[in-house]
Formats: structure tokens, C-alpha cells, sequence
């Protein structure tokens, strides 16, 4: 959960410093972290959460994500438990560009 705690840590301050007119909020959904996971909980303003006692797998997570935690958002933005957001690489506008392009795609 270190390398979470680190994404997330950069991802938010991304937010702040380069996107601060893009809202966002953070949902997450654990496969059976342990006792951690509820620190993580604790330490990050989560408005959606879904902490399993069993790892259900990424399958399962990503459905309960998408289609139960974040079911209204227009767009949801993914991050697997082995990427890393590295803040002195993300100082592009990328979400906002994402964006764009999702909502003038014509199909």
C-alpha cells in the first residue's frame, strides 16, 4: 500500500497545482489489503470506498469501481495497484486533454 499511498500523495497534489478547474473525487476499492488498508482509508478523503476482507480480484473490483461506487461520474480515470502517478512527470494538462478529446470524439 506504499506505492498507493505515493500515487495518490502525487496524483492529488497533480490536481492542485496543474488541474485545479477539473473536480474530481476519490473512490478506491481494496482486494483484501489487511488491517493498512484502513489507514489509507483514514488518511485520504476518500468519498467512495469499498474495503474487501477478500481479494475478489481486479475483475471484481474494477466492476464494483465502475458500476457501483463511481455508477453517476461522467469519466472515471483508473490506476492499478502497480502503477505510480510520478508528480515531477505529470506537470501536462493530461486528464483536461483526456477530456477534450472524449467529448468532441463523434463516435
Amino acid at each position: 500500500l506504499g506505492l498507493l499511498r505515493r500515487s495518490l500523495t502525487a496524483l492529488i497534489e497533480h490536481f492542485e497545482k496543474h488541474e485545479p478547474d477539473i473536480a474530481y473525487e476519490l473512490a478506491w476499492v481494496d482486494n483484501d489489503s489487511g488491517p493498512e488498508a484502513l489507514e489509507v482509508y483514514r488518511d485520504f478523503d476518500f468519498e467512495r470506498v469499498t474495503l474487501y476482507r477478500v481479494n475478489y480480484g481486479a475483475t471484481h473490483g474494477l466492476n464494483t469501481l465502475l458500476f457501483d461506487l463511481c455508477r453517476r461520474s461522467e469519466f472515471v480515470m483508473t490506476m492499478e495497484e502497480d502503477w505510480e502517478w510520478i508528480a515531477e512527470r505529470t506537470h501536462k494538462p493530461a486528464v483536461a486533454m483526456a477530456i477534450a478529446v472524449l467529448r468532441h470524439d463523434p463516435l
